[in-house]
């Protein structure tokens, strides 16, 4: 994480203090776990009506968004 904060030329020691700061690890755990109750195991991803999109192309989104659609009729 610090690379990729030095890349995008973060502010390193607000970052080094943000990571610190235990209210913010109580947001990335909080975070983590609700991603593994939702079965997430990467990122990005996406979620249609509270269920994970497994096609993560377009026709694979215009699919999934039609499907939904039609439920609604």
């Amino acid at each position: 994480m610090e690379e990729i904060a030095k890349e995008l030329g973060l502010n390193m020691e607000q970052f080094d203090q943000d990571l610190k700061d235990p209210e913010m690890q109580a947001r990335i755990d909080r975070d983590l776990k609700n991603g593994q109750q939702a079965n997430v195991r990467g990122t990005p991803a996406i979620f249609l009506n509270g269920k994970q999109l497994n096609q993560r192309s377009l026709p694979g989104f215009q699919q999934a968004i039609d499907a939904e659609l039609k439920k609604k009729k």
